[in-house]
């Protein structure tokens, strides 16, 4: 969704036809700018388009929902995002002294097991009130893209859009393998073989990440099956992201360890926890090298406060 072209195409199809009509799809571009917080790892990164509403410079925000389950808060959340993008525009200027704040567009692009069945405004999660409360409740709606409504002969798009549909419409279902055939013969239909590559990876590693259970053997049989002439080499990548993902958790194995060691040493050694002082998430913020030295170091450290020399 980081290609514009893909992106066009998917807000042309996705948005309600009375906003569609004010909107300008010609003039969209990408915000770079992330406004996800690290906290936040279980959805997959944020993207904003600048617009045209109503002649007007307008954004519109996605938001990918990647939970299988639909989360009750996501109003709250989407306002969260909507006040930073806000932050930006008045931080870069975009929007003087005297001019009003863009409109921003929400947007949910959802594809969980359940289905959708929370209110889809900020108003619908506050509390109900008198009538002479209601001024002081603040409210806004976001669109919802719930992927289970719409068949296959719905998706009908653009090659690489389709493929970004599928693949997120089955890849919670019991389907998925056998659907991965479809997605794969798209792939044969791309123009332009290194254009095939770059998006087979992205699909390969989006697979890899999200079906543990899936195996080298499989893929590579619905790969030779579905695109014969570029089989092999296409999974030449999906190995090197396998072997990628294992040396990843690896890592991410290595960190949690020295995490853990190094708070129970600390805590052992000071008396307190050092969650309570604040250090815990500054710990686990450093990088296996640093966890490394403090671990090293943990008879040299004479006060909670000499951590902190140790993390730079």
């Amino acid at each position: 969704m980081s290609d514009i072209d893909t992106a066009r195409d998917f807000i042309s199809n996705a948005l309600p036809e009375n906003i569609l009509r004010i909107i300008n799809t010609d003039e969209m571009e990408i915000v770079k700018d992330s406004f996800i917080g690290k906290d936040l790892q279980e959805i997959f990164p944020d993207l904003l388009y600048r617009i045209k509403i109503e002649e007007r410079t307008g954004y519109v925000y996605i938001l990918f929902e990647h939970k299988s389950y639909p989360y009750r808060l996501i109003a709250l959340q989407l306002l969260k995002y909507m006040t930073r993008i806000w932050d930006m525009v008045i931080k870069q200027k975009v929007a003087g002294k005297s001019a009003k704040l863009p409109i921003i567009i929400p947007f949910v692009f959802y594809h969980g097991k359940e289905k959708w069945n929370i209110c889809q405004s900020l108003s619908g999660i506050i509390e109900d009130s008198t009538e002479e409360l209601k001024d002081y409740i603040p409210d806004f709606k976001y669109v919802l893209y719930d992927l289970s409504k719409y068949s296959n002969e719905e998706l009908k798009s653009g090659v690489i859009l389709r493929i970004v549909l599928e693949l997120a419409k089955y890849v919670f279902t019991e389907e998925f393998e056998e659907k991965l055939y479809e997605v794969f013969k798209l792939f044969g239909e791309l123009r332009g073989k290194e254009a095939g590559l770059e998006y087979f990876e992205t699909a390969i590693r989006y697979i890899i990440n999200t079906h543990d259970n899936l195996t080298m053997k499989n893929l590579e049989k619905v790969a030779k099956e579905t695109i014969p002439e570029r089989g092999e080499y296409l999974m030449t990548i999906a190995q090197r992201l396998r072997e990628e993902g294992i040396k990843e958790g690896i890592k991410e194995g290595i960190k949690e360890e020295l995490v853990v060691t190094i708070n129970v040493l600390l805590n052992k050694k000071f008396k307190t926890e050092v969650l309570a002082v604040g250090l815990l998430s500054k710990i686990e913020s450093l990088n296996i090298e640093q966890l490394r030295i403090i671990r090293d170091n943990i008879f040299e450290i004479s006060s909670l406060a000499d951590v902190e020399k140790y993390m730079n």
